[in-house]
């Protein structure tokens, strides 16, 4: 028998709250706050930021390969550990979340010594980053603009 690995795709997460995410991941190592945010850190790399009114995840980042995102869209989704070549070689613009709008392609943003980093939908209000280093996925991350500097997204697109 072979040892399964078993991953979460980050959508699960999403409107589970403060309380949902701790039953289903376990208690972080440490709970913080920022403005009008819960944030759970986790001892694997995972950072998870929660709206404290509407308990929706609008952040996430993560080091560790038990998470996916946009496993709807491709198989097994993204993940830490994967090859940088199967994010390139998806078509974001084209996606049904990506509604055809050329902003949405995968974009380099910037790169230091430890990695490159590049941004996904970025025309949406819920936006995906990928770190790379020697053409490896090291970092997966979900982000949410702001309602209120978010009047120009489709707030009904989403990608779950």
């Amino acid at each position: 028998m072979l040892p399964c690995f078993a991953q979460r795709d980050i959508k699960t997460l999403v409107y589970l709250g403060e309380d949902g995410i701790i039953k289903v991941l376990g208690k972080p190592a440490e709970v913080d706050g920022w403005e009008d945010r819960t944030i759970l850190v986790y001892s694997d790399g995972t950072v998870i930021h929660i709206n404290d009114e509407t308990g929706v995840m609008e952040g996430f980042g993560t080091h560790s390969p038990k998470f996916c995102m946009l496993s709807n869209y491709v198989r097994g989704g993204f993940k830490v550990g994967d090859p940088f070549s199967k994010v390139q070689a998806f078509d974001f613009v084209h996606s049904k979340y990506g509604r055809n709008r050329p902003g949405n392609a995968l974009k380099f943003v910037d790169s230091n010594v430890y990695r490159d980093l590049y941004v996904a939908y970025e025309n949406e209000r819920i936006q995906f980053e990928f770190s790379v280093k020697d053409g490896v996925i090291t970092v997966i991350g979900m982000r949410s603009i702001s309602e209120e500097f978010a009047e120009d997204y489709d707030k009904d697109n989403l990608p779950w």
